[in-house]
């Protein structure tokens, strides 16, 4: 018997297709934990394993598309709901 498993990182590059034009490119941004400041240690850094994803934080990515808008896709892999804030 056949079947197919759609992994959630399949669903995550749909929201990829549905903000991001052709020619939008990924512009600098950062995610920075609840009660973070300019200490370096509140930055996390992306590296978790192909098909793993921290569940202590959100993780995102930015791109600016041809028309100058902000595009911000936002993934949380935990089961708890995250505030977050856009700066």
């Amino acid at each position: 018997q056949k079947a197919l498993y759609f992994h959630p990182q399949y669903y995550y590059l749909g929201h990829f297709s549905k903000f991001l034009a052709p020619g939008s490119v990924k512009i600098q941004g950062e995610v920075v934990k609840e009660g973070g400041g300019d200490d370096d240690d509140d930055f996390e850094v992306c590296a978790w394993p192909y098909g793993k994803c921290d569940e202590s934080m959100l993780h995102a990515t930015t791109f600016q598309d041809v028309d100058g808008n902000i595009v911000v896709v936002a993934m949380n892999c935990g089961s708890d709901d995250k505030d977050f804030e856009l700066e």
